[in-house]
């Protein structure tokens, strides 16, 4: 008979096999049981921290804290993104009167809310609000050099002066900017809806009654008999100098020329592309040397010539200007006497 307490090998193998399986089969539950439960624990979380931040962004909404709330807000929907989270913001630009950034929330709050029955009254609403930042009066901010100037817009005359702000609708004005003693400006303003406000500068020209009023007085006319006496006579230092020049310009020519002529020379010699250039440039400043000096000579000349004619025109002038008295003796047959002369 075979012992009781006798266990084949094999089949002590296959129990522990078995006994694994079941041990394994048991603990399953358990072990993925804790990753779901701390992922339900993270959204959980996730999901408490944005409600909070949207809580505490309607208190501040209600009280008319804007900057506050949107902070909240945006916190809110950065960590759950939500079409409710997008229309408070809206909410929040709008009560900012931040009409550009108000109309893309309120776009962006429809977009997402479309679908959505339960938001279908907001999303009217929001739809209606865009409607009106459209249509609502941009301000524009009006300066001008000089300032305290007039403003019309489109015809019609503003209250106050430069600078000045106005509200005006979306579209095309025309905006007049005038001063007493300068001319009108007139520009085209183009508005677009929900646009940021923005500054437009005038500048306003004098009139040419004004500029001629800032001008200095002519100086007064005088005798020109009287100046002509009293004028001192022209030097001829200018023309000694045009001739001096003249005469430098006509030596540093025959200089260069001779340079030249001998650079010719050396070429015939022997011909090379240096000797070439230089005679070439050699015979170049000469020539301009020569032009310079024959400028300089005859405008020399003109000047001296001019200066002495009108010398001699002064002091033939100042000679008939001059009042005498000549007394001139004579002797008849039958007497004698003086005859007297006035020269005035």
């Amino acid at each position: 008979m075979r012992d009781r307490n006798h266990v084949h090998p094999g089949g002590r193998v296959l129990a522990a096999v078995l006994s694994g399986l079941l041990a394994t089969s048991a603990m399953a539950p358990y072990a993925f049981a804790q990753p779901k439960g701390a992922a339900a624990a993270a959204e959980k979380q996730k999901r408490d921290t944005a409600r909070g931040h949207y809580e505490a962004g309607r208190t501040k909404l209600d009280a008319k804290d804007y900057a506050g709330a949107l902070t909240e807000f945006q916190a809110a929907n950065a960590i759950i993104p939500s079409p409710q989270a997008q229309e408070k913001i809206a909410l929040c630009y709008d009560g900012m009167n931040d009409a550009p950034n108000a109309l893309k929330a309120y776009e962006l709050f429809i977009e997402q809310a479309k679908d959505s029955e339960k938001l279908k009254a907001e999303v009217e609403a929001a739809k209606g609000r865009i409607e009106a930042l459209k249509n609502a009066p941009v301000a524009v901010s009006l300066v001008s050099d000089p300032p305290s100037a007039q403003v019309e817009v489109d015809g019609q005359a503003q209250m106050g002066a430069t600078p000045l702000e106005v509200k005006l609708t979306p579209g095309t004005h025309k905006v007049k900017v005038s001063a007493e003693g300068f001319d009108p400006v007139e520009k085209d303003i183009e508005v677009k809806a929900g646009e940021e406000k923005r500054t437009v500068s005038f500048s306003l020209p004098q009139t040419a009654e004004a500029v001629a009023a800032t001008l200095p007085p002519p100086p007064a006319q005088q005798d020109q008999g009287a100046n002509a006496s009293v004028q001192p006579a022209r030097s001829n230092l200018p023309a000694y100098i045009t001739l001096g020049v003249a005469g430098a310009s006509a030596i540093v020519g025959t200089v260069f020329g001779v340079k030249a002529l001998s650079n010719k020379s050396d070429f015939n010699d022997d011909p090379t592309t240096e000797s070439a250039d230089d005679a070439e440039r050699n015979a170049l400043i000469s020539d301009m040397a020569f032009g310079v000096a024959v400028t300089l000579g005859v405008t020399g000349t003109v000047l001296l010539l001019s200066n002495n004619n009108a010398g001699q025109e002064q002091a033939a002038k100042d000679a008939r200007s001059q009042k005498t008295m000549q007394l001139t003796p004579f002797v008849g047959p039958s007497g004698g006497g003086a005859a007297a002369t006035w020269r005035f």
